[in-house]
């Protein structure tokens, strides 16, 4: 958990350090493999990463977290059969956590498994309602699957939960632009670009 917090607040070097301790404790703490493979494969170390991913999966064959992290590593190798093989696990094998399920809902998202996106963003909602990211999750599928006015609804809910979410608002005026509603999508696009500069999208649609 530590490691966790310190990833999220951008100290990911020191998340390394406590995770290489913890395995130094207990070789065999496959969610410790598992959190340290993730800051490997983001240093840019992937087959660091798939060896710890496939030693998580000797110790626990059904670790869905792991599935999805070899899997990704796989396909990045260019072993597109074998990646699939690991997705398809993760879709079986889910930790019922939000982190976990937002994880699954977005590669079911990339590959347009819209159905089984749906299902995992809307449990990690269950757990926690306030979860921003679910929420976009749940509306880009839902946008995905034609269904606008429900997505405009998950990203004014977002919205509200975190003003300062760059995405949410990007998107949010998305939708309010695709019902004609130009003064509002305007109004989203211009706090986007505000909170995040980098943001090209928003930037363009502003203009």
């Amino acid at each position: 958990q530590t490691a966790l917090l310190l990833a999220q607040t951008q100290r990911g070097s020191e998340a390394l350090a406590v995770l290489e301790e913890t395995l130094r404790r207990d070789p065999r703490d496959a969610l410790s493999m598992i959190g340290l493979a993730q800051a490997l494969d983001r240093q840019g170390k992937p087959d660091q990463a798939r060896r710890l991913y496939e030693r998580a999966l000797a110790l626990q064959p059904h670790q869905g977290l792991a599935h999805l992290g070899l899997g990704l590593c796989l396909e990045a190798a260019g072993d597109k059969a074998q990646a699939e093989v690991h997705f398809r696990a993760a879709l079986q094998n889910r930790m019922l956590n939000s982190r976990a399920l937002i994880e699954v809902g977005r590669l079911c998202l990339s590959r347009g498994w819209l159905n089984e996106a749906a299902t995992n963003f809307t449990d990690a909602l269950r757990l926690d309602p306030t979860d921003t990211a679910a929420r976009v999750g749940l509306g880009r599928t839902l946008a995905s699957q034609g269904r606008f006015p429900e997505a405009a609804g998950q990203y004014e809910q977002a919205v509200r939960l975190n003003p300062a979410s760059a995405e949410a608002r990007f998107r949010l005026g998305f939708e309010r632009g695709r019902a004609g509603k130009d003064a509002e999508a305007l109004e989203q696009f211009a706090e986007a670009a505000r909170l995040a500069p980098a943001m090209l999208e928003a930037r363009l649609n502003l203009g």
